[in-house]
């Protein structure tokens, strides 16, 4: 953000096997014009916008069948905000990202350059759409993603339709870059998708079991870390990527009749120890909930080249993987 430190305060529920949940493609909205529109739906007499762009000046919404809505215009950025309705100050209901802008909570704005264009797809059957949304020049596209070679394209609905029938059974991903006939650039879309028997997953059906990897089974010993003075059972115990790897293809989780597993974070954990919520007690960070880098993996649950080849059991056998980021 500009100006102001940003934190994300909700813990995340990172999903690193499928960052979209399903074969549900979604993109963040683009902008065909040079400004950002903010809606609001609620009771209220009067409603006004304020942000971190100008906190001292209340722009006035206008509302029309219910719909409060204001333009604003913005740079690509990240920005704070709030609604003002009837002079109380409330979050954007509509909105779930929160963020701190000077030690006060606020809704989060994410405003993307006006001129890029974007993407959407979905999954009918055997077909995946994609869309392209031009920017604000309306520029159409150069040519076709590499992503997207063989593809239809429908000039009427903007649309490229790719046949899917030839891919094998399994996980896929396809990024779609490119670009418009000015050279803008278009914002990248990472498509997500299964094929064959697996690609029917819900997660609203899924059997998911939880593992608290560095305690769970311990696949490979040289990554095991010095002892930290924890207390007695607080302390590292060894689990690490390999052991569930090996559970994986040991058939484990399929015997119960699991298809999701969901992973305590990885990130690069604090070393030594923190008291336990006694106050007395020394504990490990083997949990994952003390992370002191965000993009780290941490050497005592294995490396990033082990990280991978766990999804990659998972994947092979039809497993979903989620991990939680804090």
């Amino acid at each position: 953000m500009q100006r102001t430190a940003l934190f994300i305060v909700f813990v995340l529920v990172a999903v690193v096997a499928t960052p979209l949940l399903g074969n549900d493609v979604r993109a963040d909205e683009g902008r065909s014009s040079t400004a950002t529109t903010l809606m609001y739906t609620g009771p209220g007499q009067t409603v006004q916008l304020v942000g971190e762009w100008d906190w001292d000046t209340r722009l006035n919404m206008t509302q029309s069948n219910g719909v409060w809505t204001v333009d604003v215009e913005l740079d690509e950025g990240l920005y704070c905000y709030k609604f003002v309705v009837d002079d109380a100050f409330i979050f954007d209901p509509s909105n779930p990202e929160r963020v701190y802008c000077d030690e006060i909570e606020n809704s989060l704005l994410r405003v993307n350059d006006h001129t890029r264009p974007h993407y959407s797809a979905s999954i009918s059957g055997d077909e995946l759409h994609v869309v392209y949304h031009p920017g604000s020049s309306l520029a159409g596209p150069d040519g076709t993603p590499t992503a997207l070679s063989g593809a239809t394209w429908d000039a009427a609905s903007s649309t490229w339709t790719l046949d899917l029938t030839g891919l094998s059974d399994g996980k896929h991903s396809l990024l779609i870059e490119g670009l418009d006939v000015e050279g803008h650039v278009a914002y990248d879309l990472l498509v997500p998708f299964w094929r064959g028997p697996h690609a029917s997953f819900v997660w609203e059906d899924a059997l998911i079991y939880m593992i608290m990897t560095d305690r769970f089974v311990n696949g490979n010993q040289s990554n095991d870390g010095a002892a930290t003075g924890a207390a007695q059972g607080a302390d590292w115990q060894g689990g690490d990527f390999a052991g569930v790897t090996s559970m994986i293809q040991s058939g484990y989780f399929a015997d119960l009749g699991v298809n999701a597993l969901w992973l305590t974070p990885f990130n690069t954990a604090a070393n030594g120890t923190g008291k336990a919520a006694d106050g007395v007690h020394d504990v490990a960070a083997f949990h994952g909930y003390w992370p002191v880098e965000a993009r780290g993996v941490d050497p005592r649950l294995g490396t990033p080249e082990e990280l991978e080849a766990m999804i990659d059991a998972a994947h092979d056998a039809g497993i979903r993987v989620m991990m939680d980021f804090h």
